[in-house]
């Protein structure tokens, strides 16, 4: 089977003037990219490179009779909507793909219009109110402290250590504000969860089930429940995972996890994140139909529990949309 890389490099980036130094963070590095072609070749698969939606574009027929199947690693170079043209391309050219469909891309992409589809499945998630140009948000009706980030981005993009927590309505005004500037798109205010952060694998085959569940740790330790991960970190790769504490409910998070990602109708593999509260309560933050599948990955960790390898981890992931696809 030939399988269509598809993807954008950190090195390809150009940035512009005024542009934050974390707008890169979701871009493959070199051993990324190195490291997913040799994975997949280990696996048994003819890996053909296509590079970004522009390569995409430019070879249209050329990928739709070389490639089988394309694993969709876009996530676009700028708009907050930039995670979703990859598969539209894909989907109007007829050319079948691994991962979620373009709506369900956006859907997951906007954290705000996330948890509100969440939290009607059930879901706890915290309180929170979106601001963006034009629209009046009243922010003195939540709980603090708060954290305050760019509401379509992912890798912690926006959030900075020691800034991103704010205590009080004029605080969170401020800095949601500066963040609307900064990348072009709403801001996020959400009640901060003092807690355990959890991430939850997810394979789509036909129906939804977890792979597992792990915690976010920094230096080899569950973090104080203040921390959360800071763009730095994230873009460092400075954390790592570990089983989550006896006293949380495994199979409670488990439940929340297969009712959000059916939701949402995520496809294929996702991942959500939660927040486990002193009392217990998980709360959604936010899902991933893109998520981190690299060797330093919560599906990959869970893997290798099952005995997979890097490559048979790969192979799990394609043979779920090939088996979809009939191919």
């Amino acid at each position: 089977m030939q399988i269509g890389l598809l993807f954008e490099r950190k090195a390809d980036y150009q940035f512009l003037e005024g542009d934050p130094s974390d707008c890169n963070s979701e871009l493959l590095s070199a051993k990324e990219e190195r490291e997913l072609i040799d994975g997949l070749e280990a696996a048994g698969y003819r890996v053909i490179p296509i590079g970004d939606t522009t390569a995409l574009l430019a070879r249209l027929d050329y990928w739709r009779q070389h490639c089988d199947l394309v694993l969709n690693r876009s996530v676009g170079y700028r708009g907050a909507e930039r995670k979703s043209f990859a598969p539209a391309i894909l989907e109007a050219a007829g050319i079948p793909y691994i991962g979620s469909t373009p709506y369900v891309l956006s859907l997951t992409r906007n954290k705000y219009h996330a948890k509100l589809v969440a939290r009607d499945a059930g879901l706890p998630t915290p309180r929170a109110a979106l601001v963006a140009p034009g629209i009046e948000t009243r922010l003195d009706g939540l709980p603090y402290p708060a954290i305050v980030k760019p509401v379509a981005e992912s890798s912690s993009i926006g959030i900075e250590q020691g800034k991103a927590v704010v205590a009080s309505p004029a605080a969170a005004r401020e800095r949601a504000e500066l963040l609307v500037r900064r990348y072009a798109q709403p801001a996020l205010v959400e009640t901060f969860v003092d807690g355990i952060e959890l991430e939850v694998p997810i394979l789509v085959d036909p129906e939804p089930r977890v792979l597992g569940i792990l915690a976010v740790t920094v230096n080899g330790r569950l973090p104080d429940g203040s921390h959360y991960l800071a763009t730095e970190e994230v873009y460092n790769d400075g954390y790592d995972y570990a089983d989550p504490p006896e006293h949380i409910d495994r199979a409670y998070v488990a439940d929340l996890a297969l009712r959000g990602a059916r939701a949402l109708g995520i496809r294929d593999y996702g991942r959500l994140d939660f927040r486990v509260d002193a009392d217990g309560t998980p709360w959604f933050i936010e899902a991933s139909t893109h998520p981190h599948i690299q060797q330093l990955s919560s599906f990959y960790r869970l893997a290798q529990r099952q005995g997979l390898s890097y490559p048979a981890m790969l192979d799990m992931l394609v043979q779920s949309a090939a088996r979809r696809y009939g191919v």
